[in-house]
């Protein structure tokens, strides 16, 4: 683990109250996706840990839901703010090293970063959207995605919402 100056590159909302932060710095950066770094807003003492989504040669991409006045401030931060981080935190992973299948829990960041590592995809589709609601799944494109299976559960005594089981597997594309 290393202390850092990074600089902001981008600082742009993605959807309502999340954004996408593109930081630089100096010389190589050594973060894989799915670590972590722990940023220092200035103003306060405690830091933000926020999951890597992408690497770059010489810095990272992130992803942050504003969910109090520390990543508020951070989502008002400008290009060419200069920001301090402790990186690389946590293990990350390495798609290279699933040999066979991988399964993969997270929010919608963590899925929106692993879909283009996915073949298969299963989901459960609950047919409800609360008003609250504020986090998705990223849209199945259907030019790259065929349904294998699907399994429709109406609401019952042990479930609130009626929901669907689909198992997606991702189209076989050759060059001619």
């Amino acid at each position: 683990m290393q202390k850092r100056v990074f600089k902001i590159e981008s600082n742009a909302p993605v959807a309502r109250d999340t954004f996408r932060i593109v930081l630089r710095t100096d010389g190589p950066v050594c973060v894989r996706s799915g670590q972590f770094v722990d940023i220092a807003v200035p103003g306060f003492y405690l830091r933000r840990p926020v999951s890597v989504s992408d690497c770059l040669p010489d810095g990272a991409v992130l992803y942050y839901k504003v969910v109090g006045e520390g990543t508020r401030d951070l989502s008002g931060m400008a290009p060419g703010s200069a920001l301090e981080l402790l990186e690389p935190l946590g293990s990350g992973f390495r798609p290279e090293k699933c040999r066979e299948a991988a399964l993969l829990i997270g929010g919608a960041s963590v899925y929106r970063e692993a879909m283009p590592l996915a073949d298969r995809l299963c989901l459960t589709l609950v047919h409800d959207t609360p008003v609250e609601a504020d986090a998705f799944f990223p849209e199945v494109e259907p030019e790259e995605w065929s349904v294998e299976h699907e399994e429709r559960h109406e609401a019952d005594e042990r479930h609130a919402f009626a929901y669907t089981f689909i198992d997606y597997a991702r189209h076989s594309f050759t060059a001619n």
